[in-house]
């Protein structure tokens, strides 16, 4: 009889051991580099091709426009907004219809593997109706991605990526701006 339950133990302890090899979670993938296709950390133009001035191109291409940069054609996305800070690209800022926000958050979960943080967040549009929403976040040490979807408009999600360099950056002009308003006001 002792035999037989070791024998079991050893059979239970086994099922075990391979149940947890089989089920390890998957590796986090290192963090992203670059983000629909536009690389962080270099000059937009080393990614996309400027567009012509009066292209109705369908290739994927830019446009400046004041201080920033407008990306053209890339599929499921309706704008796409890039900024850069010292000539490098910082923050990538992507629109798409809700229709597609399942689909894109399919892409995210197999490319970046689960969300460090998903949340549900509770809109109200005019009327006083309640929408229930997401926003979703992936960070890594240098980059971050947000994806929001609904956001402000109820048929409109957002997808934002950005690196650390461009938080700082973007806190520090903030810092400059209060403190030049001290003086005025």
């Amino acid at each position: 009889m002792k035999t037989i339950s070791s024998l079991l133990m050893i059979s239970v302890l086994c099922c075990l051991q391979l149940t947890a090899q089989t089920s390890k979670p998957r590796p986090r993938p290192l963090a992203p580099t670059s983000f629909l296709g536009i690389q962080f950390g270099k000059p937009i133009s080393d990614s996309v091709r400027k567009c012509d001035r009066y292209e109705a191109s369908v290739d994927t291409c830019f446009e400046p426009i004041s201080d920033f940069y407008k990306v053209r054609n890339i599929e499921l996305f309706s704008n796409i907004f890039v900024n850069e800070i010292d000539g490098k690209v910082g923050n990538i800022d992507a629109e798409f219809n809700v229709d597609n926000a399942d689909q894109i958050l399919r892409a995210l979960r197999e490319k970046y593997g689960p969300p460090a943080l998903d949340t549900i967040t509770h809109l109200q549009n005019s009327m006083g109706a309640q929408i229930r929403g997401r926003k979703i976040y992936w960070h890594w040490a240098h980059i971050s991605i947000v994806f929001k979807s609904p956001d402000s408009m109820i048929d409109e999600g957002t997808l934002s990526a950005y690196t650390m360099e461009y938080i700082a950056a973007i806190e520090r002009d903030q810092k400059k701006e209060k403190d030049a308003l001290k003086g005025v006001l």
